[in-house]
């Protein structure tokens, strides 16, 4: 009968303690590619939803969307305007200049076709305007954005804006200030003949924004 011999059985010992542990290595990576993979599924699914749901960029559009969405349907959109062969200038709402460059970055956006007109940052850094980012000292002051908007279409005609959720208004100002700032940026990027996309999520306000624009867009929810 042929029996193992002691080095024999080290060795298969070993063997079976790096088999195991490859095993468990694999198991312990499992629920981060699983999570790698919702990620790149939702982006694609967001991005198949913008592509069924805008077919042009003209006039002034409402897209009603969950705020789970926002950043994917942002940087869908900027992507898809880009390649549209136009310069999107992002006004950000909820969040900063930094998280939007990144996000874009991680899609491989080159920074220098987009503009970004932050209304977050000024209420923790100093941060000055540079040629690309504009900021805005908070969304108390509306007539500040609606300036550097009009400074920024005067040294640039190819523009399309996109509008970082509107809700956060609501956050600032009373309803009827929302709705005649809302109204004076639809009347104000008509006026210069520029396209402009601004997001909204669910809540009172949404049936009665609608009448300031063109169309409405709905993205369903994306998990």
């Amino acid at each position: 009968m042929v029996t193992l011999q002691e080095a024999d059985l080290s060795k298969l010992e070993l063997l079976l303690k790096k088999k195991i542990g490859e095993n468990a290595s694999v198991k312990k990576s499992e629920p981060k590619f699983d999570e790698i993979q919702r990620i790149l599924s939702r982006d694609n699914n967001v991005e198949v939803e913008l592509n069924r749901s805008i077919s042009s960029f003209e006039g002034q559009n409402i897209i009603s969307c969950d705020s789970s969405n926002t950043k994917e349907i942002m940087v869908s959109l900027t992507k898809k305007i880009i390649a549209y062969g136009k310069s999107p200038v992002l006004v950000l709402t909820s969040v900063n200049y930094l998280v939007m460059q990144k996000l874009l970055e991680e899609k491989n956006i080159s920074l220098k076709n987009v503009f970004i007109m932050d209304t977050v940052t000024k209420n923790i850094l100093n941060e000055k305007d540079t040629l690309q980012t504009k900021f805005i000292d908070s969304l108390r002051n509306l007539t500040q954005l609606q300036i550097k908007m009009l400074k920024l279409i005067e040294k640039n005609s190819n523009l399309i804006f996109v509008f970082d959720s509107l809700n956060v208004l609501e956050l600032y100002h009373e309803e009827k200030i929302i709705f005649k700032f809302v109204y004076s940026l639809v009347k104000l990027l008509r006026k210069k003949q520029l396209p402009g996309f601004y997001l909204v999520h669910k809540s009172k306000t949404v049936p009665r924004l609608t009448q300031f624009f063109d169309d409405l867009i709905e993205i369903k929810r994306v998990a």
